[in-house]
């Protein structure tokens, strides 16, 4: 199997966890049995790319970068499942400022491991600015939210859901780090 083909996958499952982050975040009704399936079909994609991974020849690091950040990104369409099923009892119509920023996070891994098959040389490597500039604007909008939980404001069952979303947000990050890993060993 070509390095194409992992790219391939690791496309698959970027989309997967855009889907999840949305429908988690802006979930219908059945929203939990659409995260069920997707993280069936991401982890069945996920063990075939192991297999295949450990199959070919590829250099140590690169093998190993490439499942951990697929195993990242089934981790996220997780934290998603974990966040919608916390989200269900006390659905609010209004998505928090963080919750919209963590779809446009999910977006940017979406973007950028599409771009992978394209790197030739360090100046094709996206600009990380904007994905971290996001990120630091879900931490300011989760340590604004985490005050309101730490003073007893907040109602139990929303305090659990603005965490998950805060986990939400780590494992976004962890991903983009692990994609850049990717990137930076491909040029």
């Amino acid at each position: 199997m070509k390095k194409n083909n992992y790219f391939d996958t690791l496309d698959i499952l970027a989309a997967n966890v855009k889907t999840a982050v949305k429908l988690a975040i802006q979930g219908s009704d059945d929203t939990l049995g659409e995260l069920s399936e997707l993280h069936k079909r991401s982890y069945t994609l996920t063990s075939s790319l192991d297999r295949l991974l450990f199959e070919d020849y590829l250099p140590p690091l690169e093998r190993d970068n490439i499942a951990a950040y697929a195993h990242a990104l089934v981790r996220v369409i997780d934290l998603a499942s974990d966040k919608a099923a916390l989200s269900r009892p006390n659905r609010q119509k209004n998505v928090t400022d963080e919750e919209a920023l963590c779809i446009e996070l999910a977006t940017q891994i979406k973007e950028n491991t599409e771009m992978l098959r394209r790197l030739k040389k360090p100046a094709d490597i996206p600009d990380i600015r904007k994905f971290r500039e996001l990120l630091h604007k879900c931490r300011v909008y989760h340590s604004n939210e985490l005050v309101s939980v730490a003073s007893g404001r907040t109602p139990r069952a929303l305090s659990e859901a603005i965490l998950s979303v805060g986990r939400l947000r780590l494992e976004l990050s962890c991903c983009f780090d692990k994609l850049l890993e990717i990137m930076l060993n491909n040029i």
